[in-house]
């Protein structure tokens, strides 16, 4: 029996798991908005189209960037006839003072096969064969001639792979490269440089359309494109990677490139390939918007500068977000997140300094951080990531709890600190080594591993709302290990008011503080272990046993003075 898609239908079950598109030129057109993109993703309809965005962003959008830095060095794509390229330095007089260039973001999946060393240099600036080119290269390249961009920066070639010293300069100024882009092009799905990003790969299926709409093709039969959708992963997977992170924060302009549809992003527009006009925000598939510039943006004008904690807020969203992602080396843990930080810091300088993932202000509430909900303590590294006193030393994804970014009344004083930074970083990238000197409340206890209870030395079990999250599971390496106890030390940090789940009332309170290992052979040098909270809870929230209990944690710091300890 023939089947119809029936216009007039308010909803479909088929609806849930595809998206519907259509060829501009079919009767079913007017009814159904979405545009299915030819098989060449760069066909010349599509082409102009990027062209027109690129020209209205930057003759109409009031905070268009122009280019304002040159790269040391940029790819000449060629075009035309010529189908060879070659690797330009900047400074040479055939290659303008503010070149406009484009900049790939994707992702390498693994060593790469063709790349600039210190053997291939010269050749490279003589010529480059378009073949020999990876597939994803390529398609840049190819994206670059059609919309008449004559210049793109690829790390892969314009970064000396095996020259340290070229590296580390080229990743200094990342940031610069990709915020004086004329465009950076994102191959959201394409997981490595091989793969290549403007060929069809999505998979449709054809149905029968009655039209409905208006006079002109009421009663005519259309088609409709049922096209699996692409976009239902948690996140697009150059959204794993640690590296792309920054590269897409600093760009001023962004061009997705999906399975059968491609994005433009900038401050004041997205759209998308079969637009006309700009779309809000619910009118775009939600795995797209969530990771929007909105969200992101380090240049928000509607924060003030002296607005602090809206910008700690800010930069935890960002850091936790990266933790989430994934490097090939741990090491670049921190170098990998420098230009954000940078860009940070230039735009609110009110945010203090950069320690090590963190800011000095309000740094003692930035200590609170701990391991992400359902996430597995991991084993430290043996090679120096950041302090133990910074999320940045552990491979695993963080978070703030609430009630550290709440109004509190903070225990514990931040004296100094030192930073060591690697010889050939600046202060935002690789560490050798940091320290931190504070003051405040000690209190030896018992950690019982497998029950995550900690007990005073005097027996006090801290029950109630007692809870401890451990940073790794170094326990034996730390400390004597007797059956799950091993001993720790208890730094009280603040004591904060938390809201009740109805967010109208004051639901509790809660002492919080970081549980700490003694460094053997060393006079009052701690490292961090993990976090602790003990919680008092409203007596009408709770059993009358459990609020005594809680009434006794609140009290355990009362009996000791403070003191002065480093944590490294």
């Amino acid at each position: 029996m023939e089947s119809f898609w029936d216009g007039n239908a308010k909803s479909s079950p088929v609806q849930n798991l595809v998206s519907e598109a259509n060829i501009v030129d079919d009767p079913a057109a007017i009814d159904v908005p979405g545009r299915i993109l030819q098989p060449l993703m760069l066909s010349g309809d599509t082409a102009a189209m990027i062209k027109n965005w690129q020209f209205t962003c930057r003759q109409n959008h009031s905070d268009y960037q122009r280019p304002a830095y040159r790269p040391q060095r940029l790819l000449q794509v060629g075009g035309g006839e010529v189908n060879h390229l070659k690797l330009q330095a900047c400074h040479e007089s055939s290659v303008p003072s503010l070149p406009e260039y484009a900049a790939l973001s994707y992702m390498w999946g693994g060593p790469q096969r063709f790349m600039t060393t210190k053997d291939s240099l010269e050749a490279r600036m003589v010529r480059i064969e378009f073949e020999d080119l990876p597939g994803t290269l390529r398609d840049a390249v190819l994206v670059c001639r059609v919309i008449g961009i004559r210049w793109l920066w690829v790390d892969v070639l314009c970064i000396i792979q095996d020259d340290p010293q070229d590296k580390l300069e080229q990743i200094k100024t990342m940031g610069e490269v990709y915020r004086s882009a004329a465009l950076t092009i994102i191959p959201a799905f394409s997981l490595g440089s091989d793969e290549g990003f403007l060929s069809e790969t999505f998979e449709n299926v054809t149905l029968p359309f009655q039209c409905f709409r208006d006079n002109t093709s009421s009663g005519r039969q259309g088609s409709i494109y049922l096209i699996k959708k692409q976009l239902d992963a948690p996140r697009f997977p150059i959204e794993t990677r640690g590296w792309t992170m920054q590269e897409r924060l600093l760009s001023t302009r962004l061009l997705f490139f999906h399975p059968g549809r491609i994005d433009w992003v900038c401050r004041e527009s997205h759209l998308f390939a079969g637009s006309s006009s700009s779309y809000s925000v619910n009118m775009i598939d939600e795995s797209v918007t969530d990771r929007s510039w909105d969200k992101w943006n380090l240049n928000c004008s509607n924060i003030k500068n002296d607005d602090v904690n809206l910008q700690i807020q800010r930069w935890y969203t960002l850091s936790q977000a990266f933790s989430e992602r994934t490097l090939s080396d741990p090491l670049d843990r921190l170098p990998a997140l420098a230009s954000v930080a940078k860009e940070l810091r230039r735009e609110f300088p009110g945010i203090g300094d950069y320690v090590a993932g963190l800011w000095t202000t309000n740094l003692a509430q930035q200590l609170l951080w701990k391991l992400h909900l359902y996430t597995q303590p991991k084993s430290r590294l043996n090679k120096f990531i950041g302090p133990s006193w910074s999320w940045v030393s552990i491979e695993s994804s963080f978070m703030l709890p609430t009630f550290a970014i709440a109004p509190a009344d903070i225990r514990l004083e931040i004296l100094d600190y030192e930073i060591q930074h690697d010889i050939s970083s600046d202060r935002y990238g690789s560490l050798l080594a940091a320290s931190l000197e504070v003051r405040g409340r000690l209190k030896t206890a018992q950690w019982n591993i497998s029950t995550q209870k900690i007990e005073s030395s005097n027996g006090l079990l801290l029950a109630g709302n007692t809870k401890t999250v451990a940073d790794s599971k170094d326990y034996a390496s730390r400390g004597p290990l007797v059956g799950n106890i091993v001993n720790v030390y208890c730094l009280e940090v603040q004591d904060a008011r938390y809201w009740a789940r109805d967010i109208k009332t004051e639901g509790g309170q809660v002492f919080t503080g970081l549980l700490l290992f003694k460094c053997p052979g060393a006079r009052s040098t701690y490292r961090r272990a993990g976090l602790f909270s003990l919680a008092k809870v409203d007596q009408d929230e709770s059993s009358y046993a459990v609020f005594e209990a809680a009434v006794k944690n609140l009290a355990w710091f009362e009996d000791v003075e403070p003191q002065v300890i480093t944590i490294i």
